[in-house]
């Protein structure tokens, strides 16, 4: 079986995403406002599989972003969830178009998906940079071990 690195191909694809987002990291949201990433929220797990060998598996991950928030009427707030529902829209605009991340030969029938319609802060550091994030599901076939064909 070819082991491929699934973190780094995401990161690639989510990558090509022509939005206006913050310049993006693998894995690490450094905590200074205006800064996003691709996190993987769990590794390549195995959901089922079929008589020939094929698998099913899924593949979580988020994308996170940390921005100051605004204890003022202005627009700051809003602008942060713009910049996460702009990346919630582009998920779903990939699985319109049957646009996935390259995972090689043996992968197939993909299928991306919100794990949420909303995004979530994950907490508020004692500066009032917030963190948010939207999280993903990437579902697919692995023939890698077929037994026959």
């Amino acid at each position: 079986m070819d082991a491929i690195n699934i973190e780094a191909r995401v990161f690639a694809w989510a990558s090509e995403a022509d939005l206006k987002l913050p310049p993006m990291l693998l894995a690490l949201l450094d905590g200074k406002s205006g800064s996003s990433a691709i996190v993987p929220m769990a590794g390549i797990t195995r959901i089922g599989s079929y008589t020939d060998g094929t698998k099913l598996m899924a593949y979580e991950f988020a994308y996170r972003l940390a921005i100051q928030l605004s204890a003022s009427f202005d627009d700051a707030n809003a602008e942060a969830y713009e910049i996460m529902r702009s990346w919630q829209t582009w998920i779903m605009a990939q699985e319109a178009a049957k646009n996935y991340p390259d995972l090689g030969a043996h992968c197939s029938n993909y299928k991306l998906e919100l794990l949420s319609d909303t995004p979530i802060i994950m907490g508020i550091d004692e500066s009032g940079i917030a963190g948010f994030q939207s999280a993903a599901k990437l579902t697919y076939n692995d023939t890698s071990e077929v037994l026959f064909f």
